[in-house]
């Protein structure tokens, strides 16, 4: 049997592909975002960093979230934290929400959220 070219099944698949294509530029096409570290969880991070589980955790196992006074310990109040990411445009940590939980967007056990995403669309990249 010879193979038949459909120009219509042809078009719909070169569509699709584009499509998918462009999807995954969107989401991906931020080197950065692709990196190993940037794949880690911030758990893998903290591990890398020689931060023990009970450094964070003040139970064993732990039955609950860490606290943000827990996370301001070492990253420095929310001010610190604002100017550290004075860069982002707009600042994440400079919210109309005022001072949120730092659990709120970011994870140590799972993949980080953006909680601004919840109304907006800065496309923040949380870690």
């Amino acid at each position: 049997m010879r193979f038949r070219f459909n120009h219509v099944s042809f078009s719909k698949y070169l569509t699709f592909a584009v499509a998918a294509g462009v999807a995954l530029f969107v989401a991906f096409g931020n080197s950065s975002m692709l990196s190993a570290d940037s794949a880690k969880l911030l758990a893998d991070r903290h591990k890398a960093a020689g931060i023990e589980c009970n450094s964070c955790h003040k139970e064993t196992p732990p039955k609950e979230a860490v606290k943000t006074e827990v996370c301001t310990g070492c990253h420095g109040d929310y001010d610190a934290l604002a100017k550290r990411s004075e860069k982002v445009e707009p600042n994440p940590h400079e919210s109309h929400e005022g001072k949120i939980e730092c659990g709120m967007c970011h994870h140590s056990h799972r993949v980080s959220d953006n909680y601004c995403s919840r109304c907006h669309a800065f496309g923040f990249k949380v870690p």
